[in-house]
């Protein structure tokens, strides 16, 4: 789900204009050579961190430590540049305080009980840099305020974004994380993740919408082997299931319900399930938001399998001509938008 201050999109849509992104992100956004230089941990600092593993989750920044009960910080400086880390590993999760100042920015870092994360730029006066802050709370969407003039993006996860902004994570997010795992290559494991959504697209893969939320309203009986019965089925569904119990609008489910949903989507976050291309590519492609990412770049033969897909994930026929262009591509993505929205209408209102 993508708004903006400047540009208005309908509250559940995950596109954003792209032809106003790209125009955005191939000028004001590429930073420049030395302040990529410059956006590095030290090598002091980057042996600090050897002893916490960041990773994504569920497509998310998670960190852990087989280093417990232990806790460190440590500064770097140099003529134009200053740093400091501080690593606490007392808690359950490990926390992470990173701070950067250089001539032209300050960057803070902020990993709180291993899953809350705060990545902030802060351009100082006549700078070059662009004002930047990444919020993944503890649950929810991910977002993104990037400025100067300020726009905010607000995706599921960070899939989300790296699929669907790729120069916005080329240029920002990628260098921007690094800081938390130096060489994180994202970008090329965002690729790979979409090379897998394509071969995993499978005739025979069911995605009955009717049946999960029947078992979502289960959850709320009144009777216990009810709500057990049903807790096992969506487990067994396996993280397919995720995308759809995530979109879940709170309001319209019972305590009972949404403690179940958080703790069936919240075993798939441990470090043994870190995200590789096709577990990754196992969840997301239960999830129509990230069909019509794919299919707003897709060539012909990807259209081809986007629509199968979405077809089956959303129970009913789509409009999306592979061989089409132009107008008329651009006027089936709209309707394609709609139709999407209207289906998760649906899911949340079916409670």
């Amino acid at each position: 789900m993508i708004k903006g201050t400047k540009i208005l999109i309908p509250a559940r849509a995950v596109a954003f204009n792209i032809g106003l992104l790209v125009a955005w992100a191939l000028g004001s956004l590429t930073p420049s050579d030395a302040a990529a230089q410059q956006l590095q941990l030290s090598p002091q600092l980057q042996t600090n961190m050897r002893f916490l593993h960041v990773g994504l989750t569920g497509g998310r920044v998670t960190a852990t430590s087989s280093y417990s009960g232990r806790s460190f910080s440590s500064t770097s400086q140099s003529k134009d540049r200053q740093e400091s880390l501080k690593v606490d590993m007392n808690g359950v999760s490990p926390s992470v305080d990173y701070q950067l100042t250089t001539d032209g920015f300050k960057v803070s870092v902020l990993l709180t009980a291993g899953n809350e994360l705060r990545v902030r730029r802060e351009p100082k006066e006549g700078s070059t840099a662009k004002a930047f802050e990444l919020h993944q709370p503890p649950e929810g969407h991910v977002t993104i305020v990037l400025g100067p003039d300020p726009t905010k993006l607000e995706a599921s996860s960070l899939w989300h974004l790296l699929l669907d902004q790729p120069e916005l994570a080329k240029n920002e997010l990628e260098p921007l994380l690094r800081l938390l795992r130096p060489g994180w290559p994202l970008v090329s494991q965002a690729r790979a993740v979409e090379e897998a959504l394509y071969k995993q697209v499978d005739a025979s893969a069911k995605f009955d919408r009717n049946a999960w939320s029947a078992m979502v309203s289960q959850l709320g009986s009144d009777k216990y082997l009810e709500r057990e019965e049903a807790d096992r089925k969506l487990r067994e569904l396996g993280q397919s299931i995720v995308p759809y119990l995530k979109n879940l609008s709170p309001g319209q489910l019972d305590a009972e319900q949404i403690y179940r949903i958080r703790a069936i989507a919240r075993q798939y976050e441990t470090e043994e399930n870190e995200d590789n291309a096709d577990t990754a590519a196992g969840w997301l492609s239960a999830d129509p938001e990230i069909w019509y990412i794919l299919a707003r770049r897709a060539d012909a033969q990807q259209r081809a399998l986007v629509r199968m897909q979405l077809e089956r994930i959303l129970g009913e026929p789509v409009e999306f001509d592979p061989a089409a262009a132009g107008d008329v591509l651009q006027t089936q993505l709209k309707r394609l938008r709609e139709q999407i929205d209207r289906r998760k209408q649906a899911d949340s209102g079916s409670r």
